[in-house]
C-alpha cells in the first residue's frame, strides 16, 4: 500500500492533433506531398510548372516545419513549468500540515522537514484535524491525477510523488491494527517530499542529519491544536 505505484512513465502528450496551428502544419505537409506527387508523375515533362511546384513545395514544408517546432517547443516550455508549478503547490501545502503535526520553524526549509519527518514514529500521534487535513491533502492529490493527468505523466517524479500523497486520503480505512500509523505516514509523506525535491531541485547548504531541527519539534495533541485552530490547552 505503502510503495510508489509502478505505472508513473516518463512521457509527454503534446496533444498535437488538437492544436489548430498544429492542424494547419499537417494540412501544409500533405498538400506539400500532393505537390510533389504532382510534379513527379504529371508535370514531369513541364519545366515551367514543375519549377513552380518546386518552389511551393519549399514554401510549404519551410512554414509546416516552423510551426511544428515552435509549437513543440513553446509546448514543452509550458509543460515543464506546470510541473514545477504542481510540485512546488503540493510540497508547500504538506509543509504546511507537517508543521501543524510536528511543529519546527514556519519558514519552510526542505532539510528542516526531511528531518522532522525521518524522526517519525507512532509515539507522534496525530490530533484528529491534522489527520483530516493529511486526508485532504490525499484527495486533493488523487484529484490532480485526474485533473492534471498529462502534466503529472509527463514527469516521473512527479508521479511518484503525487501517487504517494493519494495515497493519505485512505488513511482513515480500517480499524485497529490495519489502520494507517503515524510512521506510515511519515514515511508516505517523506517519499513524496524526495520526490517532488527531485522535480524542484532546492539546494541548501545543510542537510537533514542536522539535529538542531528536532529542538523545535512537539507533536502532542494540545500543541497541534493551537498551531492548527490558535485553542489554548
Amino acid at each position: 500500500m505503502f510503495g510508489v505505484a509502478s505505472d508513473c512513465h516518463k512521457t509527454r502528450r503534446w496533444r498535437l492533433l488538437e492544436n489548430l496551428k498544429i492542424r494547419a502544419a499537417m494540412l501544409m505537409a500533405v498538400l506539400a506531398l500532393v505537390l510533389i506527387w504532382t510534379q513527379l508523375y504529371v508535370l514531369h515533362d513541364d519545366g515551367a510548372g514543375a519549377g513552380y511546384c518546386a518552389g511551393l513545395v519549399t514554401e510549404l514544408l519551410g512554414v509546416a516545419i516552423t510551426i511544428l517546432v515552435i509549437d513543440i517547443v513553446l509546448e514543452r516550455q509550458e509543460l515543464r513549468r506546470d510541473v514545477r508549478r504542481l510540485a512546488d503547490e503540493l510540497l508547500y501545502q504538506a509543509d504546511f500540515i507537517v508543521w501543524i503535526w510536528l511543529g519546527g520553524d514556519r519558514v519552510f526549509s526542505l532539510a528542516e522537514l526531511e528531518c522532522l519527518l525521518e524522526s517519525v514514529s507512532d509515539d507522534d500521534a496525530l490530533h484528529h484535524t491534522t489527520e483530516t487535513l493529511f486526508q485532504n491533502l490525499g484527495n486533493e492529490a488523487a484529484k490532480r491525477m485526474r485533473t492534471h493527468k498529462d502534466v503529472v505523466d509527463s514527469n516521473i517524479h512527479l508521479c511518484d510523488g503525487v501517487r504517494l500523497l493519494a495515497q493519505l486520503a485512505n488513511i482513515r480505512v480500517g480499524s485497529g491494527a490495519s489502520r494507517t500509523t503515524p510512521s506510515q505516514i511519515g514515511v508516505i509523506v517523506s517519499g513524496a517530499v524526495r520526490a517532488f525535491d527531485k522535480v524542484l531541485c532546492y539546494r541548501e547548504t545543510e542537510g537533514a542529519a542536522n539535529g538542531r531541527y528536532l529542538k523545535g519539534k512537539r507533536s502532542d495533541v494540545a500543541a497541534q491544536r493551537f498551531r492548527c485552530s490558535g485553542e489554548l490547552g
